[in-house]
């Protein structure tokens, strides 16, 4: 997932594969050693879809964003926050 990011350093694409690598050994040791599940991989099916769902709310908010600014509809014609609009432009500069 931190490889979508192609605007980070190549420092901080490490870091970030560090926290999945490290984040990722832990979920295993909890589900193994304190819920003593063997099989968890329908847990992490629903990590997954979950994961999913939310990267596809985003490009869906970015695509009306984009439209947003194209055809300027008006200050209030989306119900976001002015951090998401103001992030939005950012990134778009």
């Amino acid at each position: 997932m931190i490889l979508d990011l192609p605007d980070l350093c190549p420092q901080t694409h490490q870091t970030g594969e560090k926290i999945i690598s490290d984040a990722s050994s832990k979920l295993h040791e909890y589900y193994t050693e304190v819920l003593r599940l063997q099989n968890y991989a329908a847990r992490q099916a629903k990590l997954y879809k979950l994961a999913n769902m939310v990267e596809q709310f985003t490009q869906y908010k970015t695509e009306v964003l984009k439209a947003w600014s194209v055809f300027n509809f008006g200050k209030h014609a989306f119900p976001f926050c002015k951090f998401e609009t103001n992030y939005y432009t950012y990134r778009n500069l």
